[in-house]
């Protein structure tokens, strides 16, 4: 007969074996399943963290004061706006002046909306236009007619808000949005602008001056319907008879005429 403590020794062999092949068959198991693991389990970082960035709604910064332009819409989804027209960086600003372009202008118009609609602010918009611009560029020249915009842009950008949103939205065409403004309290920014832009150039003895509109939503509109309104009420002071700053200083301020 076996001793007892012959049959411990075969007893601790018996045991380290075991241990020891299925420790082999935990390392094989594990080495199949790396190597027969998808391709797509060994990203790069870098590459995980931009995907997931791109994945997720993000804001278009917007040049100027503030803003975006890929934008996510008012209902919170993160379908950006006109995906196919999405401008590039450099349309974002007016070279010549520094202020916003049309198609930054009117995504912020945009938005400002969503939000109006939402909380029930209200929002105004200008338009403004040099009148006489280009006459004043047949007579001595384009270059010398040009140096007249950033002069403008200074003054709109001086007399206005943080909270504004001012554009360059043509050659001699502005646009102005102030939100938390109603169509009365926009009178005294519009006679603000008018009054100094139309100072300098009469001092300047330059036969210009400026054509200004500006509308609030109508019942039941949006800024899109007002900036049209704003824009009609231009073209009607465009073929006004020209005010000088004197009768301007006189005149009391009234409310836009309407369309």
């Amino acid at each position: 007969m076996f001793s007892s403590e012959f049959l411990i020794q075969v007893f601790v062999v018996i045991v380290v074996v075991n241990i020891a092949i299925l420790e082999v068959a935990v390392f094989l198991l594990w080495r199949r399943r790396r190597v027969s693991a998808p391709e797509s389990a060994a990203v790069d970082p870098h590459m995980a963290a931009a995907s997931a960035l791109d994945d997720g709604p993000s804001d278009r910064p917007l040049i100027g004061r503030g803003g975006d332009a890929a934008s996510v819409d008012s209902a919170g989804t993160d379908e950006p706006t006109e995906p196919e027209d999405s401008p590039a960086p450099a349309s974002f600003v007016d070279p010549a002046t520094g202020l916003e372009t049309a198609v930054v202008w009117y995504d912020a118009l945009r938005h400002e909306d969503a939000r109006r609609a939402r909380y029930g602010h209200p929002a105004t918009v200008m338009v403004m236009e040099l009148v006489g611009f280009e006459l004043l560029g047949e007579r001595l020249g384009a270059e010398v007619a040009d140096r007249l915009i950033v002069p403008v842009a200074t003054t709109l950008l001086r007399n206005s808000r943080s909270s504004d949103r001012i554009a360059r939205g043509g050659h001699t065409r502005f646009q102005v949005l102030m939100p938390e403004t109603d169509e009365i309290s926009a009178i005294n920014y519009v006679e603000r602008v008018r009054e100094a832009t139309d100072m300098w150039l009469e001092a300047g003895a330059v036969a210009v001056r400026t054509a200004i509109g500006w509308a609030s939503p109508p019942s039941g509109g949006s800024l899109i319907d007002a900036a049209k309104l704003a824009d009609e009420r231009m073209q009607a002071d465009r073929h006004a008879r020209p005010r000088t700053r004197t009768n301007v200083a006189r005149s009391k301020p009234t409310t836009p005429v309407t369309a």
